[in-house]
């Protein structure tokens, strides 16, 4: 569902979506929702049209959240969909109510700059309300657990530390394990090793 879709029935359909999973958040006391501001891939020629097309979007999207009193996490996406850099987010967030619209890290993708995570998280201060951890091997997602490929963890908690960051921690990683009590405790002891890491 991409609500940076220049279709404007397409685009409607998009947003009624996200307005969907709005309410359902709203239903099941969810404190945000998380938004992908483009599918992909994206004609280059289309990029600036498109990045006002899932502004439009995302405006009637914080309408509903304001009062639903839920939250909209933009995610940093890879490749070429829209916030594929943490500069293109931002400016796509720009002038849009920081009480209602943060972003989502997923820490698989920065794709070959992972080294720049510390340093992302940084600059996306308070703006960081919600993450995917993961890991991967630095060229495309791999979703491992943390600590399975190339993220420095260290860094990364430091830093998610430093912003003083309070969202979730939210795996996106594919668990080992034969049974659903085996996944969840390779998780906990997952968890516990990052928290660890944070000091």
């Amino acid at each position: 569902h991409d609500f940076s879709c220049l279709d404007d029935g397409l685009h409607q359909q998009a947003v009624a979506t996200a307005l969907g999973a709005v309410d359902l958040a709203a239903e099941l006391d969810a404190s945000l929702v998380i938004l992908h501001a483009s599918a992909e891939p994206l004609e280059p020629r289309e990029r600036g049209a498109r990045l006002e097309q899932a502004r439009r979007g995302l405006l009637k999207i914080g309408d509903r959240c304001r009062r639903a009193g839920k939250r909209a996490a933009v995610e940093v996406l890879p490749r070429t969909c829209l916030g594929d850099t943490v500069d293109e987010l931002l400016a796509l967030l720009d002038g849009l109510d920081p009480t209602v619209f943060g972003v989502c890290l997923d820490t698989n993708h920065l794709m070959d700059r992972q080294q720049t995570l510390p340093d992302e998280i940084r600059r996306l201060g308070d703006r960081l309300i919600a993450t995917h951890l993961s890991d991967y091997d630095g060229i495309d997602e791999k979703h491992w657990l943390p600590g399975e490929g190339v993220v420095d963890w260290g860094a990364v908690m430091a830093a998610l530390r430093e912003v003083n960051y309070s969202g979730p921690f939210n795996y996106e990683a594919k668990l080992p394990g034969e049974t659903p009590a085996a996944r969840v405790a390779a998780l906990r002891e997952n968890f516990a090793r990052l928290v660890a890491l944070g000091g």
